[in-house]
């Protein structure tokens, strides 16, 4: 009796932890975020990203050991959807949560490091907030392609890594498809929407640029905030709105010198 009733609560234990009633079998790993099931399906990892394989890129074979370690074929897996992120992709894959008894694979790829995370199109599903707790304790660590890669930290992006020694796509200019705000002309730092927050940028002394501000400045990511609200007062003092995220440069206005920015 007291057998059935702790298989029961272990039972009701891995449902509340996955949230989801869908178990499959693992047929194969596709790549470090894709698996194909024993039906046939494939499965996308959401809100993370691994190095691609095929195209040299940097811990794109490791990543892929990684999910093939912590998902082996013939295991079974609890797929979570969640309700706040699509359902499927537009390569037809079933854009999930994997669970492997209580591991939460998303998020465990993002801790050993064999992940970045992609928080794609800026929507933060479920576990957002603890995948970018994971992923920046596993840069701060070094660990997996943190430590053996260059990595651009872009959680609003896919992965993107280049061997040591190479120069990082990302830097500077952006790589072919990425964004880069204006106002940040020295580096590479995604424009809103949503507003990244100063631990999600990893330059560390870059030059903001402003209508503003009568020079390119040099400022840390913690400077940013007091940035945005001097700037906020002194569209305020100027009739303007005062609803910009972050500095940004008008792309219209004359190209004029004024107050220093004190930060």
């Amino acid at each position: 009796m007291l057998r059935r009733v702790l298989l029961l609560l272990a039972v009701l234990a891995l449902t509340t932890a996955a949230g989801a009633s869908d178990t499959r079998r693992v047929a194969d790993v596709v790549d470090g975020d894709t698996l194909t099931l024993a039906d046939g399906a494939r499965v996308r990892l959401v809100q993370i990203d691994t190095p691609e394989l095929g195209g040299g890129e940097c811990y794109s074979r490791a990543a892929a050991k990684a999910l093939r370690r912590l998902t082996p074929t013939g295991t079974t897996v609890a797929l979570e959807r969640d309700a706040a992120l699509d359902a499927v992709d537009r390569y037809g894959r079933l854009l999930r949560y994997v669970w492997r008894g209580s591991t939460n694979v998303n998020l465990e790829l993002v801790r050993e490091g064999a992940a970045t995370v992609w928080l794609y199109g800026g929507e933060r599903g479920r576990y957002a907030d603890r995948l970018l707790a994971a992923a920046r304790d596993a840069r701060a660590n070094g660990r997996g392609l943190w430590g053996a890669c260059n990595v651009v930290w872009n959680p609003y992006g896919p992965a993107t890594t280049s061997h040591k020694g190479s120069s990082p796509r990302g830097q500077p200019g952006g790589s072919a498809g990425q964004r880069c705000d204006a106002s940040y002309p020295t580096v590479c730092i995604p424009p809103p929407p949503p507003d990244l927050d100063c631990a999600d940028v990893s330059y560390r002394r870059f030059r903001v640029l402003d209508r503003f501000v009568d020079r390119e400045v040099p400022v840390e990511p913690r400077d940013l905030e007091r940035a945005t609200r001097f700037q906020a007062g002194r569209r305020e003092q100027e009739g303007l709105p005062v609803s910009e995220p972050r500095p940004r440069l008008d792309q219209h206005a004359e190209s004029r010198r004024v107050d220093e920015l004190d930060l």
